[in-house]
């Protein structure tokens, strides 16, 4: 029944209200080692250090063992390892209590695979016939076909016939189901195998008493129901429906037999051990060998995922999945527990991970609006579906009175990385980034423009050789779209010669030139990603980045024909739509749309997890959302930034739970800009104090002089004179600089580590730290840095707190921290001697405030 009209607009009267904008966030990051009661225990002192509001890491239900939250498994219940839901509720309650709220990240690109996720699970064993079959982004008709209809699973650590012929992979039987084992991987086992399994086991049934006659009959009936079990194959959604009914009859069958006949248990068991097979008979594995292949998935070696994997992922991460959340149903069961949330009053706002991800990112900022007044509708009156298009009218009228930075229902922030000239799109419904870009602007406030080429004098002397920015991201783009991307542009460029071969303008345009010419431009793209939805749908800021990357592209590439890059301008600016049949333009607006969610990786993964960690002139400029070849930045520029920003109530982070360094060793770091004199007579004077640290590893003596460069900017920034004595830090360092030369991919990678490569540098470390001769060098320079890094580093702070925004502190950085890339500043917070700290300076201050001052 429609709710009566006067009653539903009084209660939109209530909801149509801009948000309460946060004053100050405080970042937790929950894990099993810090739960709802802990946060609980902080409310007061999170009061009381001037938080409004708790920004709070993911918190439902991850893989098991998570430390982070980002690889959800469940978005519909919260984390067990964090505690229930009345212990969430508990916290949110005393946050409310003291006018507080929770700003909560969630991740709508992306879920952890595994066991535990029901969604995926049931992927593996029903194909394209599960009722979650979209709810991936998997193509179910991909490029290579032979893996039509089956989702590829890197997951072996050696060739397939190798670990099978191994005894690595096993067949089990569980309550009424069959699973694949390989160590600690599990795989539901489709029912289309169940009749093979089955009539092994009754072939090799011994001669039954008449009394357990049934077994048999039991037996053959259920074969035979199997025997007309519609395939997992089917399309047909009333096959589906069929075949979802039957099984689920089966499995309860099978139940039955084995709890009620004891010869059925031993034979069924017999059977699993034969097909398992021997190691020492390789043909003893046909009859498994045959049941994987009939699976809706193919367990394939690790190393394949680069060129054939068939699901979209979290940039090359194989077990975190990419989500459909343009689609309707999977947006909703995506995100019903944390619409209900904010309905409830128990959330006051969201982060939104990765956005670049997403298909339509405004489409699903517009969606969350929608959802939450649709949700809190409901909350309040218990309003049925009729009442939605009166709900979404009147959200429409908001944003039809000013469709750009209207003042939206929900305070939404994105985690988007902006280059050092693009501007953030002013039609999402959002509040403003996560703060990447003002972290970027105050800290090149504290480097000095005047002293890049004596920095640049320093860099290129100590490493032998000039390294230009521009080109290696050129280089670091291409190595990541060929060794770890591969599958995805192979697809795209698929997908696109399938549309043009229809088309004889375009159908002499092969798919090798088109990888190439999609390779090119994607590597000449100076963004993340453009956003466009349709021919009349581009903006001139996605116009000029797409035109500008294919003059990039000739200019670079003047051995290949410029109509290429041209026709792949036109394609992706949808500029010749009208010359593809009306049958074409669907899948070529699918192609674009799909080729936008791969630059983003691309971009990532080759510049802020790779080149990043290769330019090394200035390490504290190599920072998430940072652009390493621009070097300072004076006030006026920085106050300019501040008058300009689009988004007056968006997020000012200086460290966050993804920064490589914590803002007090960037701090530190930045010093050294100023000091370019002296930072290179004590590189030189070290450099030959440790030489005999260095180890002969293959053709070189190790560390490489780039890594030893980032490793002296290392220890400058972290050492805390007088606190790092117990041996810890050697660890730290060492752990940061084997991450720092696998994400360099110059002497070592995470694919093929050199492990000899890697203990050098653990052994230099050690050794240095030890040698009295280089700490008598290093420690009165490091100590003189640090003296120079408090001012940069409070100075920092006082402006985060000012600037028009809203500031976060990330967790315990309201003190000195010098933190490293996770998971070194993920670490256990002290919070117990944070609250001594604020008691006695709040004593201090309430006895003689102009004391405390002065």
């Amino acid at each position: 029944m429609v709710l009566e009209l006067d009653a539903l607009n009084e209660v939109l009267d209530e909801l149509m209200q801009p948000p309460r904008i946060p004053r100050a966030t405080y970042r937790i990051q929950f894990s099993p080692n810090f739960t709802f009661q802990d946060a609980l225990a902080l409310v007061d002192y999170l009061d009381m250090l001037g938080a409004s509001d708790l920004y709070a890491s993911p918190l439902f239900k991850p893989r098991p063992g998570s430390t982070h939250g980002y690889d959800t498994v469940d978005y519909n219940q919260f984390n067990p390892a964090l505690g229930t839901e009345g212990d969430f509720d508990a916290l949110a309650e005393a946050l409310k209590a003291r006018g507080m709220g929770v700003l909560l990240d969630v991740v709508p690109n992306h879920m952890g695979v595994s066991t535990e996720n029901l969604w995926w699970t049931d992927i593996l064993k029903q194909g394209p016939s599960s009722e979650y079959a979209y709810y991936f982004d998997v193509a179910w008709r991909p490029h290579n076909r032979a893996l039509d209809d089956r989702v590829l699973l890197p997951i072996l650590g050696d060739h397939y016939g190798r670990v099978l012929e191994a005894g690595e992979i096993n067949l089990v039987y569980w309550h009424g189901d069959f699973y694949l084992h390989y160590y600690e991987h599990q795989f539901p086992v489709t029912p289309d195998a169940y009749g093979k399994i089955l009539t092994l086991a009754r072939d090799a049934m011994p001669e039954l008493h008449p009394s357990e006659a049934w077994v048999m009959t039991e037996l053959a009936s259920i074969i035979h129901s199997l025997n007309y079990l519609p395939s997992y194959h089917t399309y047909d959604e009333e096959a589906r429906t069929t075949r979802r009914r039957e099984q689920l009859i089966v499995r309860w069958r099978v139940l039955g037999l084995f709890d009620q006949s004891e010869v059925f248990r031993n034979t069924l068991q017999a059977t699993l051990d034969t097909i398992n097979g021997d190691p020492e008979d390789p043909t003893s594995f046909d009859v498994l060998d045959d049941l994987l292949d009939q699976q809706p998935y193919r367990l394939a070696y690790w190393r394949v995922a680069r060129d054939e994997i068939n699901y979209r992922r979290f940039f090359d991460i194989n077990d975190l999945a990419a989500v459909r959340i343009e689609d309707e149903r999977v947006f909703n069961d995506v995100n019903r527990l944390a619409l209900r949330l904010l309905a409830q009053g128990k959330v006051i706002g969201l982060r939104v991970d990765h956005p670049d991800g997403l298909w339509d990112p405004e489409a699903y900022f517009w969606r969350l609006q929608q959802g939450y007044l649709r949700a809190a509708v409901a909350e309040r009156l218990g309003a049925d579906a009729e009442n939605a298009p009166l709900v979404d009218a009147r959200l429409e009228m908001l944003h039809q009175s000013g469709p750009e930075l209207a003042e939206w229902l929900v305070y939404v922030l994105v985690e988007k990385i902006l280059s050092s000239t693009e501007p953030m799109p002013n039609s999402w419904a959002v509040y403003g980034t996560t703060g990447y870009d003002f972290m970027y602007t105050v800290n090149n406030l504290f480097v000095d423009p005047a002293k890049e080429s004596a920095i640049d004098a320093v860099y290129t002397e100590f490493i032998g050789e000039v390294v230009d920015f521009t080109r290696l991201t050129d280089y670091t783009k291409k190595l990541v779209m060929t060794q770890s991307l591969t599958s995805e542009i192979d697809a795209r460029s698929a997908e696109l010669a399938r549309i043009v071969e229809n088309n004889r303008r375009y159908r002499d345009y092969t798919q090798n030139s088109l990888a190439f010419g999609l390779s090119e431009l994607i590597a000449a793209l100076e963004i993340y990603r453009t956003y466009i939805t349709g021919p009349g749908d581009v903006s001139e800021r996605d116009r000029m980045y797409i035109e500008a990357a294919a003059e990039r592209a000739k200019n670079r590439n003047p051995m290949i024909p410029g109509s290429l890059f041209d026709f792949l301008r036109d394609i992706l600016l949808m500029q010749n739509f009208q010359e593809f049949s009306e049958d074409q333009r669907a899948s070529l607006r699918e192609f674009v749309m799909k080729f936008q969610q791969i630059t983003g990786p691309v971009m990532a993964k080759s510049v802020e997890d790779t080149a990043f960690y290769i330019y090394n002139r200035l390490s504290s400029l190599n920072e998430v959302g940072g652009h390493p070849d621009h070097f300072g930045t004076d006030v006026a520029s920085f106050h300019q930034h501040n008058l300009e920003k689009l988004y007056p109530h968006t997020m000012l982070s200086t460290s966050t739970h993804d920064t490589k360094r914590s803002e007090d060793v960037r701090a530190r770091i930045n010093v050294l800009a100023e000091m370019p004199e002296q930072w290179g007579q004590m590189l030189t004077a070290w450099a030959a104090i440790n030489a005999n640290a260095r180890t002969p590893v293959d053709d070189i003596i190790a560390p490489a002089r780039n890594d030893e460069y980032l490793l002296y900017q290392t220890l400058i920034g972290v050492y805390d004179a007088g606190a790092d004595e117990d041996g810890s830090l050697q660890q730290r360092v060492i752990t940061y600089m084997h991450k720092a030369i696998n994400e360099a991919k110059t002497h070592s990678n995470w694919v093929n580590p050199n492990e000899p490569y890697a203990q050098a540098i653990t052994d230099f470390v050690e050794r240095i730290w030890v040698n009295p001769d280089f700490r008598e060098s290093f420690d009165p320079f490091q100590q003189r840095v640090a003296y120079f890094g408090w001012f940069n580093a409070l100075s920092q702070t006082l402006l985060k707190l000012t600037s028009p925004g809203v500031p976060d502190i990330y967790q315990g950085n309201e003190v000195w921290d010098y933190s490293l890339v996770d998971p070194d500043n993920r670490r256990p917070i002290d919070f117990e001697h944070r609250r001594a700290l604020l008691e006695q300076l709040r004593a201090d201050e309430a006895q003689d405030r102009l004391h405390l001052a002065q």
